[in-house]
């Protein structure tokens, strides 16, 4: 059906004009052309054309009645997927027969180069009473990235403005708020950092943190202008930190979609390789429409009946690392299908045919990464940068290297392809376990975040009196030095110590009070931990997303307290779950796991929450249970 329509409209388009499929039931076609209002006209008149003449199928003829939107691609716009995006949301809206002008686009010439997906906001507004815009830093599909400053904190931040069209269809916002959120969680060094949304008259917005830096896209032309290919070593250091940031989000069941050398920064600051731009990103199942960079995005992603994994964005690093390698994208660009039909049946061109200096290794770690079908490939990101930094540490380079390219002729293949599994075994990688490469961030192994001390030390001054603090300090250096006012909250610190601490408290309450009161002490110490503490750990209010969403990035977010465990969730139905954590530890700590889990419940609008504790010395079993509401399991 949808090729009979599409070959009746190309029968009545101009010559120049491009008319091809843009997935789904959706047909795009290029105008050539500047005035909106002809181009609105035109696909009226090819509307009625299609809905006064019926299809002939084997059941009989079917009277199609078409809905459409233009819009034009506007000045400042690099590609088109700014305007993709404004058509496919417009057309959700549109009446059938109907043919809207999308977005920004308006049907004049005049005013071709309006733009307003940030109407109301302007260098020098301020958003939320907090955050002043001060320039504009880029554009792209789904707003505008403005530099601002937060003149509470006096850091500066980068503010992104949904487009309004997007700003008004409230159950898009709706979704992006809970997904901007589970990202502020995350608090990965190679994810940019979210730190809040809200809105201004009208315009969405969130605020994150600022990368000082360029795209890996801008740093690999300005090597290739000198003549100069990216090191090796870079690759596989930007490869290792951008697999494991991509790991964390798909830990919390996000998949980004969109990586390409464009999303990529590098902070001259921190020396580090971040992954910028999650407006595509969705969650693992659910049904959205395709996004993604043709070229960079892996074929499923675009391909209707298909679904989007993390094989999804395995694909895409290693499309983007390619690039890095040879300087183009493995299947080249161009029209979307027209690079899909090549990512689907088109033999890769291998990284030695466009860089001799690269082996037969890095070529098949590159052919499994970039299979069409999801279930060969890396099963995850890290796993296939592991692989791809040990094939490049192994590359014999004897002779010169190759010029970074301009117009280049790919020779065949080599002969004589090494086996995967010799490839593997020669890299030592791929063990069927996510390895966490050296980027992940510092271990601390039985240690606990030092917030938990300061906390401390305000409780047992409430029970006992400033006086018994005082007296614990001067007995023992090491917890004087913890529990002095000006050591840091993010600071780590063991875990015996704050046990030690505890029991020592107990001592001086009961004096006071009466009774053995260390585990009341512990559970008052972690209940009040997490309320002091989780908002800014958990990078998000978790009263607006519920206990099941916070339950979903628990073990995450379980890292930030605990250095000792590690934490998992299982599901048991409406209003329950059990928080399996692994590690060895004095039954205090127990006691205190216990008491944060439950009021992490709390703060996520949980209530009636009761947690029944059971351990046999290593593996602790805290089963969960609250009355259920909208939010369940």
């Amino acid at each position: 059906m949808l090729a009979a329509i599409a070959a009746r409209i190309k029968a009545h388009v101009r010559g120049n004009d491009r008319v091809g499929r843009f997935g789904g039931d959706e047909l795009a076609i290029l105008y050539v052309g500047t005035d909106t209002a002809r181009a609105q006209q035109a696909a009226r008149k090819l509307a009625q054309h299609i809905a006064a003449t019926p299809i002939p199928t084997v059941e009989g003829e079917v009277t199609v009645q078409v809905r459409g939107a233009v819009t034009a691609i506007l000045d400042g716009e690099r590609s088109g997927e700014a305007a993709f995006a404004r058509l496919r949301n417009a057309v959700r809206t549109a009446r059938p027969g109907t043919i809207v002008v999308a977005g920004n686009a308006r049907p004049t010439d005049s005013d071709a180069g309006f733009d307003d997906a940030a109407a109301g906001v302007t260098a020098g507004t301020t958003l939320g009473g907090t955050y002043r815009i001060l320039h504009e830093l880029s554009r792209g599909a789904m707003g505008v990235v403005y530099r601002g400053e937060d003149l509470g904190l006096a850091r500066p931040v980068a503010i992104k403005v949904l487009r309004s069209d997007l700003a008004s269809d409230a159950a898009l916002v709706t979704k992006f708020r809970a997904e901007a959120a589970m990202l502020a969680s995350l608090h990965h060094t190679n994810l940019v950092q979210v730190y809040s949304l809200g809105e201004h008259q009208g315009d969405v917005y969130f605020v994150m943190e600022l990368v000082e830096g360029q795209a890996l896209a801008e740093v690999m032309d300005t090597q290739h202008e000198a003549g100069q290919w990216l090191p090796f070593e870079a690759i596989a250091q930007i490869a290792l930190e951008i697999g494991d940031a991509l790991d964390a989000m798909h830990q919390i069941g996000l998949i980004h979609r969109d990586v390409k050398p464009a999303n990529v920064l590098l902070d001259r600051e921190r020396d580090r390789a971040v992954l910028v731009d999650v407006g595509v990103a969705k969650r693992h199942g659910d049904e959205v429409d395709g996004a993604g960079t043709p070229g960079y995005a892996a074929p499923e992603s675009f391909l209707e009946g298909s679904s989007e994994s993390p094989e999804t964005d395995v694909y895409g690093l290693a499309a983007t690392m390619f690039c890095a390698l040879t300087g183009k994208p493995p299947f080249g660009s161009g029209q979307l299908m027209q690079v899909i039909t090549r990512q689907l049946h088109d033999p890769l061109m291998l990284p030695s045919s466009h860089r001799p200096a690269l082996t037969r290794a890095v070529d098949e770690v590159m052919k499994k990464a970039l299979d069409p079908d999801q279930k060969r490939r890396f099963q995850s990101a890290s796993s296939f940068a592991m692989a791809l930094a040990r094939a490049l540490e192994r590359a014999p380079r004897t002779g010169p290297d190759s010029e970074p390219p301009r117009e280049r002729i790919p020779r065949p293949d080599a002969p004589g392809s090494v086996p995967l599994a010799a490839v593997l075994k020669q890299t030592e990688v791929l063990t069927g376990a996510v390895v966490r490469p050296a980027s992940a961030g510092a271990v601390h192994p039985e240690m606990v975040r030092a917030a938990h001390f300061r906390v401390a030390g305000r409780v047992i001054a409430h029970l006992a009196g400033d006086a018994a603090v005082r007296a614990i300090s001067e007995s023992d250096p090491e917890m004087a030095s913890a529990l002095a006012p000006g050591a840091s909250p993010l600071g780590w610190l063991p875990l015996s110590l704050l046990c030690r601490l505890v029991e020592r408290a107990g001592e001086q309450v009961k004096a006071r009070n009466g009774g053995d009161v260390a585990q009341q002490l512990i559970r008052a110490i972690g209940r009040s931990t997490v309320s002091a503490t989780f908002a800014r750990f958990f990078g998000a209010d978790p009263a607006t997303l519920g206990v099941v969403s916070m339950l979903a990035v628990l073990p995450s977010m379980w890292s930030r307290y605990h250095g000792w465990c590690k934490a998992r969730v299982m599901k048991r139905g409406a209003g329950a779950a059990d928080v399996i954590i692994t590690g060895a530890c004095p039954p205090l700590a127990v006691h205190l796991c216990a008491a944060e889990l439950a009021k992490a419940c709390e703060l996520a609008g949980a209530t009636g929450v009761q947690v029944a504790e059971q351990s046999d010395g290593r593996e602790h079993r805290f089963a969960l249970s609250w009355t259920p509401g909208p939010d369940t399991i």
